[in-house]
């Protein structure tokens, strides 16, 4: 698989929950030397994320908007196409900086808030795995055609229950497709 100039920016999003998450994964020890050691890095990892979000806003704006497709295939009993994708757009862009510099803000902020506590490496961690979380949710993209949502009405006849979860209090066009 090559890796075009174009797919930066989608690689560029994609690293910046991985390093949150990475920096999340060795659990702390206890003791103030290591919630220290642990809290600059997770601090280091926030601002990181945040300049990897900068950085592919840039590689956005030279380069243009191209998806980067990680994996695709056919759902069983013609339920749809199941795609999983880094989604490349301005919103993308827009809400993994704003998310990135909260976590930036959050994280140095506690620095000196949370100083002394004997729970603070706890916090920074939990504080890395939701915002590396979060990012994922908000650069990926699970499309399911024809699958959950926009359901054709056959499909929607035989799946009555699903149809029922999505019109209870929702508007009218989440529940079914856009007129074509």
């Amino acid at each position: 698989m090559s890796i075009e100039f174009s797919h930066t920016t989608g690689l560029l999003l994609l690293a910046i929950p991985a390093l949150l998450l990475m920096a999340a994964a060795i659990k702390p020890r206890q003791g103030a030397v290591y919630a220290r050691a642990y809290r600059q890095r997770i601090q280091w990892a926030s601002f990181t994320a945040f300049g990897l979000a900068l950085l592919a806003t840039i590689s956005f704006l030279l380069t243009g908007q191209q998806n980067l497709v990680l994996g695709a295939g056919i759902l069983p009993a013609g339920l749809g196409l199941l795609a999983i994708s880094v989604q490349v757009n301005g919103l993308t862009l827009v809400l993994a900086s704003l998310v990135s510099f909260v976590l930036s803000v959050i994280a140095r902020y506690s620095v000196q808030y949370l100083d002394g506590d004997p729970q603070q490496a706890r916090f920074f961690r939990l504080l890395a795995v939701t915002g590396g979380f979060f990012l994922l949710v908000v650069i990926s993209v699970l499309v399911c055609i024809d699958c959950f949502l926009f359901m054709p009405i056959d499909h929607a006849r035989s799946w009555p229950h699903k149809k029922n979860l999505f019109s209870a209090g929702l508007p009218t066009s989440f529940c079914s497709r856009p007129p074509s």
